[in-house]
């Protein structure tokens, strides 16, 4: 979903040439980006959020099958960034990034893994270090959380986790809800830049 016509064609060329993805659908408009997202079964739903991006978040939370969101903007504030990952966003790239950055990026949101554009990554860690204080120090964190934290930052989802460590989803759901309260962190993308602060996972991987 993008505003601009030109942009959303060379987003389209992009994708179409890369045998890995099929684009299923565009639109121009925000108030279409879930419905369209919902009747094409869409894995990943690359955004531009603008003036009602709470509300489209929201109801793309709401599709079942949730589409993973990708977000691709000019946007490069911490407010910025912070509002998407706190909305459900597991990606956030700049519009400067090339289409090598936009297929790698596309391809780790689908496989439930993050991505950050790398100048905005640095200081959203930062900010974060800052921001839990205290609470920050993985001490905190029992062995099995630290173990949960940093399957978390390598991309999977609950139930590969789950399958992982021979415990039930549910349980898995339970210790992911624990860490992120302990931290003082909303979503698992700040799960995962915390992770690579603590040194718990290389972030090249």
């Amino acid at each position: 979903m993008d505003p601009q016509e030109v942009f959303r064609r060379g987003v389209r060329a992009i994708v179409t040439d890369d045998p890995r993805f099929e684009l299923v659908g565009e639109t121009a408009r925000e108030s279409q980006a879930a419905s369209m997202a919902g009747s094409t079964a869409a894995d990943v739903v690359i955004y531009d959020p603008g003036t009602h991006s709470a509300r489209v978040c929201a109801e793309l939370a709401a599709l079942s099958p949730t589409p993973r969101m990708l977000v691709l903007t000019t946007k490069s504030s911490q407010e910025d960034l912070y509002s998407m990952i706190r909305s459900g966003a597991t990606g956030y790239l700049l519009k400067d990034c090339t289409s090598a950055d936009l297929l790698g990026a596309i391809a780790l949101v689908a496989d439930g893994q993050t991505i950050v554009a790398p100048r905005l990554a640095a200081a959203l860690v930062a900010d974060l270090n800052q921001d839990t204080g205290r609470q920050a120090d993985r001490s905190g964190l029992t062995d099995r959380e630290l173990e949960v934290l940093a399957e978390v930052a390598r991309g999977l989802t609950n139930r590969d986790i789950a399958r992982e460590l021979k415990v039930a989803e549910n349980t898995v759901k339970n210790h992911v809800r624990n860490i992120l309260d302990k931290l003082g962190l909303r979503s698992r993308v700040e799960a995962t830049l915390y992770a690579i602060k603590a040194g718990l996972v290389d972030p090249k991987r």
